[in-house]
């Protein structure tokens, strides 16, 4: 698998002692970076007591190391995301622990390199090994070219806390719906002990992944005014963030203490939570991490909606199940919808041809028309049906050649000039040659139903060699009844 490669400014933010003074600022950046974008990111960057851990002892370091994380927009239609981290004793004699932080800057047109997933940009971040403390850069960092290797069908989210269940990350997606305008009025703090990255990749996982650009988060630091973002996941332990916020427009949100309040159903809600319910984010951020086109709200629930259905093909009755490929066969957007059918037509193939597999034509005959619809209405409506009436035909066959002969009939009358493919005449030359091979030793009434079929078929293809035996069948058993 090939990276890509994410090109990024970066920042670092932290306590140092300088000859221009000390404390928590910018200490070297790369040369890219305007002054309008350092001002934002100096006031969204962390400084002294503000993760929501303690250091750990000498000796315990863990694996990995723990870090918080922020993600937001900067001028110049860019993102941010930012790392941050201990890194050892606060120098100014204050006591505590250095807060370290590094920023890249990308382009907002670049975020789909990455899946449309600031997580994905943080573990490349630590893959290469950027990560580590660098306590005294040189004045101007070098421009960072950041390979990305994880695509997002491996994303693999970690332990989401319990308490953050489905019905909580489903209130918050409604909240960021475009439809409802909660975040333009408020932000939300969730209060929880732990597992925060976790948390807040699941719940963004469930957003289209153009509308993620405009989602700003920070995860593991305690809550300040001064950073203004929609989501904020931390732990309260003291209760100080839920104080400090009262008679603001934030709401806090304590999982572990209160049930989620119930929310409008939606087609896009009901996809993602089934997703959020098996823990399968690999396939959600697979199917959420796109460039939809159209990711309106509305856009949204015709996504989700197919989704829906292909997740459910099994349990779809097969009429039905034909109705919904025919629908969506005539889709020829060349948009991502257009791929989502073509993967809905392609489950209910794969499903149909399964169930007559063990069926008999008398269950098959029921959709036999509504199939042969399907193979006239296009070219992509015979790529999905000849596999189908080529079982439905051998179910036939083995039900009697003349009832297979009888049903292949319907296609050759529908067959136009110009829409009889290789793999058609292929198949109506096998349906007549285990009927001329029946033939031959038919006799009696089953000789007479032979009569009546081959007349049908010298209408359909009078200069077939096949009929022209069917037809020689025929002929001798009138001189046999004659003499």
């Amino acid at each position: 698998m090939n990276a890509r490669t994410l090109y990024c400014e970066q920042a670092v933010f932290t306590s140092t002692r300088m000859p221009t003074g000390e404390g928590y600022r910018i200490t070297a950046c790369s040369r890219g970076l305007r002054p309008d974008i350092k001002q934002v990111i100096t006031r969204h960057s962390p400084s002294q007591d503000a993760l929501c851990w303690s250091p750990e002892p000498s000796g315990g370091d863990r694996e990995p190391p723990r870090y918080a994380a922020s993600f937001y927009a900067v001028p110049g239609d860019r993102l941010c995301v930012a790392y941050s981290c201990y890194a050892g004793a606060e120098h100014s004699g204050r006591g505590g622990e250095r807060v370290y932080t590094l920023n890249v800057v990308f382009r907002r047109s670049d975020f789909a390199l990455c899946g449309y997933n600031p997580f994905t940009v943080l573990r490349a971040m630590i893959a290469a090994g950027v990560t580590k403390p660098l306590l005294k850069p040189p004045p101007v960092l070098p421009f960072l070219e950041l390979p990305i290797d994880e695509r997002p069908g491996d994303v693999v989210v970690g332990d989401v806390n319990p308490a953050f269940n489905p019905s909580w990350r489903a209130y918050l997606l409604h909240a960021l719906d475009g439809r409802q305008a909660c975040l333009q009025a408020r932000q939300f703090v969730v209060n929880l002990p732990e597992q925060w990255l976790a948390a807040a990749e699941s719940l963004l996982l469930g957003l289209p992944g153009e509308r993620r650009a405009d989602v700003s988060f920070c995860v593991g630091l305690r809550y300040s005014v001064a950073r203004p973002h929609n989501l904020n996941f931390l732990s309260d332990d003291g209760g100080r963030a839920k104080a400090r916020m009262s008679g603001r427009p934030e709401q806090f949100i304590e999982p572990l203490e209160q049930d989620a309040p119930e929310v409008a159903e939606s087609h896009w809600l009901s996809f993602v939570i089934r997703h959020w319910g098996t823990d399968d984010t690999a396939t959600l951020a697979r199917r959420t991490s796109v460039a939809f086109g159209d990711a309106s709200p509305e856009g949204c629930e015709r996504v989700g909606e197919m989704y829906n259905e292909i997740d459910g093909i099994r349990q779809l009755r097969t009429k039905p199940m034909l109705v919904a490929a025919a629908f969506h066969l005539l889709r020829d957007d060349g948009d991502v919808e257009t791929d989502i059918a073509a993967e809905l037509v392609i489950a209910a193939q794969g499903v149909l041809l399964k169930r007559f597999s063990v069926r008999t034509w008398d269950e098959i005959r029921e959709v036999w028309p509504s199939l042969c619809s399907i193979w006239r209405q296009s070219t992509e409506g015979r790529l999905f049906a000849q596999p189908l009436i080529e079982r439905a035909l051998d179910v036939a066959g083995q039900s009697h050649p003349i009832v297979a002969a009888d049903a292949a009939l319907e296609l050759a009358h529908s067959a136009g000039s110009n829409s009889i493919s290789s793999g058609h005449d292929a198949l109506i030359d096998r349906v007549l040659t285990r009927l001329a091979d029946w033939g031959r030793t038919a006799s009696g009434r089953e000789l007479e139903r032979l009569v009546s079929t081959y007349h049908r078929w010298q209408i359909v293809r009078p200069r077939c060699p096949l009929v022209a035996q069917l037809q020689s069948r025929c002929q001798e058993e009138q001189v046999v009844k004659s003499s």
